[in-house]
């Protein structure tokens, strides 16, 4: 509710996946540089609210650009596609953690994919609130 109802307020919502993206990116900057375990703490929530930030309003701006031609099933297949997605982060991690014998990799990885997503955001066109 609270990607949406800023993203009403500010008549788009890429700036807000933008800003989503880049904070999931500098929390895991954080995590990879920080020992401070309460800094850990808070870059684990903040990546929570980066994900609560990208992830629905995905979701709507599919339903948008595919609205009167399919945009149940253009959602449905995106929120498939993501769900998939999300199982290979766990399997990839673990190997690259046992590999490696740190976690500073991964986290790496995630911060490359957090900055790797702006373009692809800012490429999407939407519709223009007023």
């Amino acid at each position: 509710p609270l990607a949406g109802y800023i993203s009403d307020r500010v008549g788009s919502r890429t700036p807000l996946m933008v800003f989503g993206s880049l904070l999931s990116a500098v929390c895991f900057a954080v995590l990879i540089i920080s020992g401070n375990k309460v800094l850990i703490m808070i870059s684990i929530l903040m990546i929570g609210l980066s994900m609560a930030l990208t992830i629905p309003l995905s979701q709507v701006l599919v339903g948008e650009m595919f609205s009167g031609i399919g945009s149940g099933l253009a959602v449905a297949a995106t929120n498939t596609a993501g769900r998939l997605a999300a199982s290979i982060p766990g399997a990839v991690g673990g190997y690259i953690l046992q590999t490696t014998g740190t976690f500073a990799v991964v986290w790496g990885l995630a911060l490359v994919f957090g900055v790797a997503r702006v373009p692809f955001i800012l490429a999407v066109g939407e519709k223009r609130k007023k």
